[in-house]
Order: structure tokens, then sequence, then C-alpha cells
């Protein structure tokens, strides 16, 4: 079901889990899965409230996103008993293609980037929460209170669901990066400024660093003096 996208278009393999030097961007991506988790409860709610609890599957490419995050995040406290639960049911088949951790880290990239990219540019997905939220906060509005309260869950989860997928594909751009440059030996992101700044300049075009030689006298020419004979 998860497969990892490989390292074939310039990029590492990652795999193991996410490093603790990197935990802040750890704990955005979870973050994001709990955000997309919320999400999808919120559709449900609405569901339930409307009478239309299958309305839920209609939101699949949420649902894998949030099983791509569970797999990346397998060893987390919170999320490993849900991993734990897939690997032993319905994701057995998934232990060859995928053990978690950064071996996902793409594939959580990459779908997040075009679920995003999708909703914001490729559809009207923005301007119907936007006129959802005014029809909702109306005064001219006149529908009962449980469909304007199902209205609103409605568009929060959208909301929560498109931040969460733009936020996730940034962080695991920035995750990629960084791990990336760690594996090169490098403490921030690609590059070798550290060290350029380390080296000495002894072959500088200036010549600023080199020392000036010995018995070496300024202007020590003998030349005449204005004047003089």
């Amino acid at each position: 079901m998860v497969i990892p996208i490989p390292g074939g278009l310039g990029l590492p393999n990652l795999a193991g889990p996410i490093p603790s030097e990197l935990a802040h961007r750890r704990r955005m991506i979870k973050l994001c899965v709990f955000a997309l988790l919320g999400s999808l409860a919120g559709k449900l709610m609405v569901g339930i409230l409307l009478g239309k609890p299958s309305m839920v599957g209609s939101s699949i490419n949420v649902i894998l996103t949030v099983i791509i995050g569970i797999f990346l995040l397998n060893d987390d406290l919170h999320l490993k008993p849900a991993y734990d639960v897939m690997m032993q049911t319905c994701c057995q088949g998934c232990a060859d293609q995928c053990q978690g951790g950064l071996t996902c880290l793409m594939a959580w990239g990459i779908t997040n980037a075009i679920n995003a990219f999708c909703d914001i540019f490729l559809s009207d997905y923005i301007t119907r929460i936007v006129r959802g939220f005014s029809g909702v906060f109306s005064p001219e509005n006149t529908t009962g209170g449980t469909f304007t309260a199902a209205m609103f869950f409605l568009l929060c989860s959208y909301t929560l669901s498109l931040v969460a997928q733009t936020v996730g594909a940034f962080q695991a751009w920035r995750l990629q990066q960084e791990v990336r440059g760690m594996s090169e030996g490098y403490a921030g992101t690609p590059g070798n400024w550290s060290q350029e700044q380390d080296e000495p300049q002894a072959n500088s075009g200036w010549g600023l660093s080199q020392a000036p030689a010995q018995n070496f006298q300024v202007f020590s020419g003998g030349g005449h003096r204005l004047g003089g004979e």
C-alpha cells in the first residue's frame, strides 16, 4: 500500500528514524498527521449530522496521506500503536516494501504537495471555503441549526486539511535537505560554508594574510630629496 520513492532522482536513499537533532521537524510532521486525522474526524461528524457517514470516503487522498505519515513516524509514542495494528492487519504485505521511517519521507512530501497543489491551483477549493464561511456567518442565513453546524465543521475540516498538507509538504522538503546535509558531514543544509570560512587565505589574490619578508624596509630605495644636490 505504501510504496517508498526510490533515490533514482538524484536524491539519497534515506532510511531509519528521523534523527534526534531534527526533532523540531518531527514535531511539525506529527502535528500535520494529527491535523489530518482531525479533518477526517470532522468530516465523519458532518456525515453523521447529515445522515451521510459515508461521505468521509471521498477523502481517500487524505486517508492515504495519514497512513504514510504513520509509517513515517512509526516509532512515535502515540502513532506506533496505529502502525502496529496496520502491520498486523491490512498492511501485512507492506513490511517488505516500506519499513517505515525516512524511507517514507519522499512519499509523504510528494503526496502532500500534489494534494495541496491541486486544491490551490486546479480547483476552486479556497473560493468555496471563503464563500462557505461567509454564508454560515451571514445574518441572512435562515437554514436550521443542525445544517449550519454541519457546514461549519465541514469548512473547518477542509481548511485544516489544506493547511496541514501544505505545511507537511514544506516540512518534508526541509527535513530531506537537512538529513542529506547531515549525511554529507555538515551540520546544516548542503553546502561547504563552514569549511570555506576556516580555510586559510594564503593563496588569495590580494595576499593580505601573507606576512612581509624579513629585512624588508619600506621606501628603502636610494632616491634624491627635493631641493637636494
